[in-house]
């Protein structure tokens, strides 16, 4: 009976090892994930910019 406590308890040590490693590995994609929607963030709100540059100079160029 105390052998089989003994191996449910190393059992449950390696599961709790595995989800903390399981864990890390979402942090770690989350992080990127969150970088990479700054960086999109960026460069759209760049391209906004753009636009309303590039519109504001085709509305010079408009003829009545």
């Amino acid at each position: 009976m105390s052998s089989q406590i003994a191996t449910a308890s190393e059992e449950q040590v390696a599961v709790s090892k595995d989800i903390a490693t399981n864990m890390e590995s979402v942090n770690e994609v989350s992080l990127l994930a969150l970088t990479g929607s700054q960086e999109i963030k960026a460069v759209t709100q760049e391209q906004a910019k753009s636009a309303r540059q590039l519109q504001d100079l085709a509305l010079e160029f408009k003829t009545e």
